[in-house]
């Protein structure tokens, strides 16, 4: 090979070497509600996987891109209201002129809300099952849409252990997380043939903010205190302990690793046992 041969081909691996940088070694992820919580966890984890993250949140503002530089390995933050079909297209918009094409996207944005079905408005039940379910519809659907063809991809769902099993006092909630399961193995068994897996994952409680807020909410509706409930909780585990956000990401990392290759359509728990089907 000459020199000017040489210098060509060392010319090609630069521009490949700085493109893969730029994505990543594993390529594009989102995750939505990723500014905290169980979503925070997942995105840090794909991050230091080599995944491009960019994560969809509401706490960014109208539009502005979040930069928590002052915390190591956290990825920027943008706007995305996972309800409106504009915000999901605008998001969507600017993740793929920026960073190219989406290859992973983790629908982890949630909200629950303690009331017994008689204290439900239609209003609250829409706000629920926005976040968890409509909002899942949409950002799959534009993230499938922008895929190439030949091109695979994953796609991990945020259900619950409320998906699976009817809580008290969280019925939009259940009904929210139930759909998203039949969602996941419906879209699961669409696109399996284009390379592209669709799973969902399953935690029992996670401690973080908003379990701190669900367990306020039933003490409201006569639960014992915080603490008791937990204790309570904990001995429903076979384990011994609850959920932290790290157990759910490391498993949304193996799913959307290479090696998930042949599982899709797959509501897995993340329990610590408390739930085995």
């Amino acid at each position: 090979m000459g020199a000017a041969q040489a210098s060509a081909k060392q010319a090609d691996t630069t521009v490949i070497q700085s493109d893969d940088q730029r994505r990543g070694n594993q390529g594009v992820a989102i995750v939505t509600g990723g500014a905290g919580g169980i979503g925070q966890s997942i995105a840090r984890r794909l991050m230091a996987e080599g995944f491009d993250v960019v994560v969809g949140d509401l706490s960014a503002g109208d539009g502005d891109e979040k930069h928590p530089s002052s915390e190591r390995g956290a990825p920027p933050v943008r706007a995305l209201d996972v309800t409106s079909v504009e915000s999901v297209n605008t998001f969507f918009d600017r993740v793929s002129a920026e960073h190219g094409t989406v290859d992973v996207l983790v629908n982890a944005a949630g909200v629950i809300a303690v009331q017994r079905i008689e204290q439900i408005k239609l209003a609250d039940w829409t706000r629920i099952l926005g976040v968890n379910l409509t909002g899942t519809f949409l950002c799959t659907q534009r993230m499938l849409g922008g895929l190439p063809q030949g091109q695979s991809g994953r796609i991990v769902n945020i259900s619950s252990q409320s998906g699976k099993m009817g809580s008290a006092n969280v019925s939009h909630y259940c009904a929210a997380k139930f759909g998203v399961v039949g969602f996941t193995q419906a879209i699961a068994m669409e696109v399996a043939a284009r390379g592209v897996t669709v799973n969902a994952v399953c935690p029992t409680m996670v401690e973080t903010d908003m379990m701190a807020d669900v367990l306020a909410g039933h003490q409201a509706l006569g639960a014992p205190a915080p603490e008791v409930q937990v204790t309570q909780l904990k001995a429903m585990i076979p384990v011994g302990r609850l959920a932290q956000p790290a157990d759910v990401a490391s498993v949304v990392s193996f799913l959307c690793s290479r090696e998930a290759d042949f599982i899709t359509g797959q509501a897995i728990n993340v329990t610590g046992g408390a739930w085995m089907s």
